[in-house]
């Protein structure tokens, strides 16, 4: 199984963390009303509240749009809901707003025609999935992984009978007592690979747990940061980054500040930590490069008042952030950036040609590149 887009950057490659298109249908899942809007369309989908059901306190949906030219793109939002008393936008009112997240309504998976936004088929989730999902091939099968508040599913959508069905043979344990919903899914090799505590825990150490696609009780994990102590606290919003050619999975817990190299046994799914920088980032981990010289690029964070916890700093944005350039397969710092303004939380450090990057803030973009020393 392949689940990347794989982008031309001058003369390597770069593997980004999307999933590829497999259908030319639209896959949602929601939780609550939302509204989509882009330069030049503006579309509305509606989850009807079921009876007894509140209202959560924001809006969380997933938008996977897959074009005929398979191409990719996602959108992500959390839109405020004054009435509720919530006012924060994005990944961070996943924390804010949502001490009681597990009693939200069950999200809806729907396939949604891309021309003419018909919703041919729409199934309720057992659970709530307020993080993307992941889709890919299995077995000749387009299956929908996603990640919920109870652990993880498979859905099948059928290109022919325009159905959406749940694999219930296919229901892994991914959580442990105090962890928190896993971040989105990536796909390495016949392992679907989770990150927990996508929603900050106090209780409970992140893992990275590796499940099966063809049997979800074979099931390997590893808490690559070890057990929270007193006062620690852990979130890990960002999918982890997998690397199939070098059996490498990245995994990065910003409550924990920092970020991990963790090697896979393809044949076992035996995994073992193989480094751990003291590096805080809530964004993704496009890697670079042929597979002998991989870089990896993160942000690297610091609050400007020493002590601050977390949840404050990150509602009052009152910290600063950079980009490094690592060696992949060490953690070495190959180039760093001066420090910036924030990215938005969960952002992608966005790759484009002849190495650049994009870092996107609140206010636009700064456009950074790696030059040879003078």
């Amino acid at each position: 199984m392949e689940a990347y887009a794989s982008l031309v950057l001058g003369s390597g490659t770069c593997l980004c963390p999307f999933s590829p298109p497999i259908i030319n249908f639209l896959v949602v899942s929601i939780t609550g009303n939302f509204r989509v809007r882009s330069s030049n369309i503006s579309f509305v989908f509606l989850k009807t509240r079921r009876r007894g059901v509140q209202n959560p306190p924001f809006l969380q949906d997933t938008v996977y749009w897959l074009h005929q030219a398979r191409h990719s793109c996602t959108q992500r939002l959390c839109r405020r809901i004054p009435s509720t008393g919530c006012t924060k936008q994005g990944t961070l009112a996943l924390n804010v707003c949502a001490n009681e997240y597990k009693k939200w309504g069950n999200s809806m998976l729907l396939a949604v025609n891309p021309d003419t936004l018909e919703v041919i088929d729409a199934v309720e989730l057992p659970q709530p999935a307020v993080v993307p999902h992941t889709i890919t091939n299995f077995k000749g099968k387009i299956a929908i992984y996603i990640g919920a508040n109870s652990g993880a599913f498979r859905y099948f959508w059928n290109p022919k009978t325009k159905k959406l069905s749940q694999d219930k043979f296919w229901i892994p344990s991914v959580l442990e007592e105090g962890q928190t919903t896993p971040a989105a899914p990536s796909i390495l090799g016949d392992w679907i690979v989770f990150q927990t505590n996508g929603i900050l825990s106090n209780k409970k150490a992140s893992s990275i747990v590796a499940v099966n696609a063809k049997d979800p009780t074979k099931l390997k994990k590893i808490f690559p940061f070890e057990q929270l102590k007193d006062g620690e606290e852990s979130f890990c919003p960002p999918k982890p980054q997998t690397d199939p050619e070098n059996s490498m999975i990245y995994s990065a817990d910003m409550g924990r500040g920092k970020v991990a190299g963790i090697t896979i046994d393809q044949a076992t799914g035996e995994l073992k930590t193989k480094f751990v920088l003291d590096n805080a980032t809530s964004g993704f981990q496009p890697l670079y490069g042929p597979k002998n010289k991989r870089v990896l690029v993160i942000s690297n964070f610091k609050s400007n008042v020493p002590g601050l916890s977390l949840l404050p700093m990150l509602a009052t944005q009152n910290y600063q952030e950079q980009v490094t350039w690592r060696e992949a397969s060490t953690g070495r710092i190959l180039a760093e950036s001066d420090f910036f303004e924030p990215m938005g939380l969960n952002n992608l450090i966005t790759p484009c040609f002849g190495g650049r990057a994009y870092y996107l803030t609140n206010k636009g973009f700064i456009v950074l590149q790696v030059l040879p020393k003078p």
